[in-house]
């Protein structure tokens, strides 16, 4: 605030404390808008997917209606509950196949033997392990494996479900002996703000 401003008659000496005030805001704001935001480059929040409504949500659980391939198995979720032909990534892949599992690199890759090599590959395990723990590591291998194929790489933190009739072959393939899957699970994020009530 210059002292010549201050002296002239209408100007912020006249006016009234709440005048004053916002006056002051507004030259302040527009002295900051010319100079560089706090961070080099602006970060933007990705809009989230769009959420199915309740009625479809309610129509893909507990049946296979929404299967187009014909492989695809009921998922307790709406979000698990997706054919290989309703997503993009996945109909570029499918050349000739009726569905996902019949295209030739996802039968190779499926097989114990390249998935237990590249898990060995990647060196995680020395031996194999109990036949529970070996079948969980394929089928996280081998969903890794596929979405990295379909998706490319996606970076930390950001997860994709997979269709049901992949994830049907791939539990079919390495089974769990007490038939106990995870399936998919969303990572949450929220505001910083809001991760203070955190600690």
């Amino acid at each position: 605030m210059d002292l010549e401003s201050a002296s002239e008659p209408g100007t912020s000496q006249d006016l009234n404390a709440v005048e004053r005030k916002q006056q002051l805001l507004q030259r302040l704001l527009l002295q900051n808008a010319s100079k560089e935001p706090c961070f080099q480059e602006t970060p933007l929040r990705q809009s989230a997917p769009e959420v199915p409504t309740s009625t479809d949500e309610e129509g893909r659980i507990g049946n296979t209606d929404w299967c187009t391939c014909g492989n695809c198995i009921t998922m307790p979720t709406a979000e698990e509950s997706i054919c290989c032909k309703e997503i993009d990534n996945v109909v570029c892949q499918l050349e000739d196949a009726p569905c996902i599992i019949h295209h030739t690199f996802f039968k190779q890759f499926c097989q114990e033997d390249l998935a237990h090599f590249l898990y060995c590959f990647l060196g995680v395990e020395s031996q194999r392990p109990s036949e529970a723990l070996f079948n969980r590591q394929m089928r996280k291998t081998a969903y890794r494996g596929f979405t990295t194929w379909i998706h490319g790489y996606l970076g930390r933190k950001n997860r994709r479900p997979i269709p049901s009739c992949a994830v049907h072959a791939i539990r079919t393939h390495f089974p769990d002996p007490e038939n106990s899957y995870v399936g998919f699970i969303r990572l949450q994020d929220y505001n910083a703000i809001d991760m203070a009530d955190d600690f």
